[in-house]
């Protein structure tokens, strides 16, 4: 019980580890805050396009993660995926969401980990279960000459291929444990991770989009901004990921022209004004 636990315990964890840090949307320009599912959700409205995002709990096998969702506002249909979205922390360099096949193949190399662990861990069960069928003894005769001691060892074969059989069997069990473990996370990732899809007018479409964990200061948040474009549009959306008891960095101007500035800071030009 304690083999199979164990084995579930190491691939979940490495799987599916919880963010050590919080996301709080802050709004700038004519964006919108708002609570959806329990978080806060930041929303951008561009002539073509409205896009809301939202910190997700579950990060999917990956570090940030975020739910964005496109509402197509224009007349004409364009595809729409990770390749659109990006994130910055702290103005530093723009970085892409991982892919489909990247997190997938993260919950493969997870499992395969696990069940190497499973592999080393059962040798060393089935090694010290083997040994629980060893015996010996000994002891002192008396005869008219003297004394003399004795000693015996053997294994009681029934007694050991018992032992073995029951760490074979708590191998097994961990293994399709971790088997069972990955195949759900597989089916996590294939209904939630956001995937290009070609979203015609008037239609919304979105997912999870998972990026790489920001590299906090213990003291301050950290500035996380999320680009989201599509066709004409480009969103700049602005989280601050700090850790427990963290100072939060400045308010930002809430303006249109604070959007502009974020966009021109980080060499994105909008193709369209602000609306408003």
């Amino acid at each position: 019980m304690r083999h199979t636990f164990f084995a579930s315990l190491l691939f979940l964890l490495a799987a599916c580890a919880s963010p050590t840090y919080t996301l709080t949307g802050v709004p700038i320009g004519n964006q919108v805050a708002t609570m959806n599912q329990g978080a806060a959700a930041v929303t951008s409205a561009w002539p073509g396009s409205t896009i809301l995002v939202r910190p997700v709990d579950a990060d999917l096998s990956g570090n940030l993660a975020l739910d964005v969702v496109l509402t197509n506002n224009s007349d004409a249909a364009a595809d729409f995926g990770t390749e659109n979205i990006s994130v910055s922390y702290d103005g530093q360099t723009w970085l892409p969401m991982k892919t489909y096949e990247q997190l997938k193949d993260r919950l493969d190399d997870n499992a395969f980990g696990a069940k190497l662990a499973v592999a080393i861990l059962g040798g060393l069960d089935a090694y010290a279960s083997s040994r629980s069928a060893n015996y010996s003894g000994g002891g002192v005769v008396s005869t008219p000459y003297g004394t003399s001691s004795y000693s015996y060892t053997g294994v009681d074969p029934v007694a050991r291929q018992v032992a073995l059989d029951g760490a074979y069997a708590r191998e097994r069990n961990s293994l399709d444990a971790i088997d069972t473990a990955h195949d759900g996370a597989v089916a996590q990732l294939k209904a939630r991770a956001l995937r290009t899809t070609t979203v015609g007018p008037s239609q919304i479409f979105g997912g999870v989009a998972v990026a790489d964990e920001p590299k906090l200061d213990r003291e301050h948040a950290t500035t996380v901004l999320v680009r989201v474009a599509f066709r004409n549009d480009v969103h700049v959306l602005q989280f601050q990921a700090h850790r427990p008891g963290a100072l939060p960095v400045p308010a930002v101007d809430l303006s249109n022209a604070a959007v502009l500035a974020v966009e021109a800071a980080h060499n994105v030009v909008p193709a369209v004004a602000a609306p408003g």
